[in-house]
């Protein structure tokens, strides 16, 4: 649903040339995430320029995320403000393009998710640079998709589409916060219980491949792609994600320079 969405942004500024500023919002990688006792908060923005065209990204005095705040709404209607922890730290401007895109981290603890308490919330990202930016860049305001999040509690059975939800989730928010060894430990509890799931073998990958284990990360990477192509031989729309990754890991090896 998050990709349709990012496509509609896409054709419809190229439609009218118009020069536009596009926010794309997931919460634990979905656009209608459950969260359980245990699992972080994890809000993953995407800001690229929707027809293309350079657009700069620059405040008149500190840094242009100013421009970016979220807005959380409970069920009854009030706004909320929940502690978020940002990663990465931004550079002070930035220009996105046809090729350039900027990726940015919300992070609520699972302590914090915990405190929030059951209850259904609705997130927004607004970008606002109308009273902060600099001359010659973007002072626009958009908005980004809606994104929905249910804190309950942990269920009696699982589905796998919760399990997964919950350790991949877990293995990302170790990660960003520096833990490799913690994210990497998140995803072998998955696999213990799903050793199947093409999304953990390919998690795995990547926690491998930020720990400089190119070759161990290659050989999950590929993995996942056996288990990819044992489901679904003749599949009409191939794994790119994973194959991209694992192309990038075997370069590198191919390039690394012999000791």
């Amino acid at each position: 649903m998050l990709m349709r969405y990012f496509l509609c942004l896409l054709y419809c500024a190229s439609l009218y040339g118009e020069q536009r500023l596009a926010l794309g919002l997931s919460a634990n990688g979905v656009s209608s995430a459950a969260a359980y006792p245990g699992a972080p908060l994890i809000l993953t923005a995407r800001l690229f320029s929707a027809s293309g065209e350079p657009i700069l990204l620059e405040a008149s005095e500190g840094t242009w995320t100013a421009a970016l705040s979220l807005r959380i709404s409970a069920p009854d209607g009030s706004s909320l403000d929940w502690y978020f922890k940002t990663d990465p730290s931004p550079e002070a401007k930035v220009t996105l393009d046809d090729k350039q895109s900027v990726q940015l981290y919300w992070l609520l603890s699972p302590e914090d998710a915990a405190a929030v308490g059951p209850g259904s919330f609705e997130i927004t990202l607004v970008a606002d640079a109308t009273e902060l930016a600099s001359a010659g860049a973007w002072n626009g305001r958009e908005s980004s998709n809606t994104v929905q999040v249910s804190f309950k509690p942990e269920p009696d059975d699982w589905t796998a589409e919760q399990l997964n939800q919950h350790w991949l989730s877990l293995s990302l928010y170790h990660q960003l916060n520096g833990d490799n060894a913690a994210s990497l430990e998140a995803v072998e509890n998955l696999l213990a219980k799903q050793p199947e799931s093409v999304p953990a073998w390919t998690r795995k990958g990547e926690v491998q491949a930020a720990s400089d284990l190119a070759d161990d990360a290659v050989a999950s990477f590929q993995k996942a792609l056996d288990i990819f192509y044992k489901s679904d031989p003749k599949p009409t729309h191939p794994p790119s994600e994973i194959l991209g990754k694992l192309n990038e890991l075997e370069l590198r090896l191919l390039t690394a320079p012999v000791p």
